[in-house]
C-alpha cells in the first residue's frame, strides 16, 4: 500500500504519517490490535500481540500479549495506560511510573543505581531515624487476597503493614487509588510502602550500637583499672600483715 515494490506480504509506506487505524464500533471491552502466531500447528488462541484495550472500566491502555504457561491462551504480559504512562509487568493496573507484579532479576546482584551527586541536589538535611525507630517495626509474612491486580493468592511474602509502618516511619509511606474489583464504581484509596530508607536506619542503628558499645568498653577498661587498683591494695595489706605478725612473733621471743 503506498509503494509498487513491497517487500514484505504487507508493505504500507506513506512518508508522513505510517499509520494503521483499527477501530471498533462497540462498546467498552474491546481488544484490538494484531496476533502473531509463529507456528500454524500452535493451538488456536495461542499467540503473541499488540492491542489496544478499553476494558469496562473505561481504562484504555496499550497492552503486549504472550502464551501463557500452559500454552492454551494468551496473558496480558505488558501494560501501558493512557492516563498516566504508567508501565505494568504482569498486571493490568500499575500504580507507579513502572510496576512489576512478582519477580526481577538484576544479573550479578547488587543494588540499583541512583543520582547521588551533591551537584544534583538541595535542601540536604541530616537522616536521623535509627535503632529506636528500628525495633517498633513489625515483619510479617503474607499472602496477596486477590484483590486489585494480585491475582496469585499462594506464593508467601516477606514484608511490613503499610498501616503500621506508616506511625513509625511516615515517609515510607505513599497513597495511591485504584480499584480493587473491576466491577467497582469507584477507586479506593490504598498504601503503598517504600523501604529503601530502611537501610540508611540501619546504618544509624550501627553507629547507635557502636557508640554504646564505645561507652561498654571505655566503663570496662576503668573498672578493669579499679579492679587491678584494688588487687594491688589487697596484696599491699596482705603483706603488711605479714610483717606485722612476723614482728609481733619477734617481740614475743625476745622477752
Amino acid at each position: 500500500i503506498g509503494t509498487a515494490t513491497p517487500t514484505e506480504r504487507l508493505h504500507i509506506y506513506n512518508g508522513t504519517a505510517p499509520y494503521v487505524l483499527l477501530e471498533s464500533t462497540g462498546g467498552a471491552g474491546k481488544i484490538l490490535g494484531y496476533k502473531i502466531r509463529p507456528w500454524s500447528g500452535m493451538a488456536a488462541n495461542t499467540y503473541a500481540g499488540f492491542g489496544g484495550v478499553d476494558d469496562a472500566l473505561s481504562s484504555v491502555r496499550a497492552a503486549i500479549y504472550v502464551p501463557n504457561a500452559a500454552n492454551t491462551g494468551v496473558m496480558e504480559a505488558v501494560s501501558i495506560l493512557k492516563s498516566s504512562g504508567n508501565v505494568g509487568i504482569n498486571t493490568t493496573a500499575p500504580t507507579s511510573l513502572l510496576s512489576v507484579n512478582g519477580t526481577a532479576d538484576k544479573a550479578g546482584g547488587g543494588t540499583w543505581g541512583t543520582f547521588s551527586d551533591k551537584r544534583l541536589k538541595k535542601d540536604i538535611l541530616d537522616y536521623n531515624d535509627g535503632l529506636s525507630a528500628l525495633l517498633q517495626i513489625h515483619p510479617v509474612k503474607f499472602k496477596y487476597n486477590g484483590k486489585g491486580p494480585y491475582k496469585d493468592t499462594t506464593s508467601e511474602y516477606i514484608g511490613v503493614i503499610a498501616q503500621e509502618i506508616k506511625k513509625v516511619a511516615p515517609y515510607t509511606v505513599e497513597t495511591f487509588s485504584m480499584k480493587l474489583d473491576q466491577n467497582d464504581k469507584s477507586e479506593t484509596t490504598l498504601l503503598k510502602y517504600d523501604g529503601s530508607s530502611l537501610t540508611y536506619m540501619l546504618i544509624n542503628s550501627v553507629k547507635e550500637l557502636k557508640a554504646q558499645i564505645d561507652v561498654l568498653k571505655a566503663e570496662n577498661a576503668i573498672q578493669k583499672e579499679e579492679l587491678k587498683s584494688i588487687q594491688t591494695l589487697q596484696y599491699e595489706i596482705s603483706e603488711i600483715k605479714k610483717l606485722l605478725s612476723t614482728e609481733a612473733s619477734a617481740a614475743k621471743n625476745s622477752k
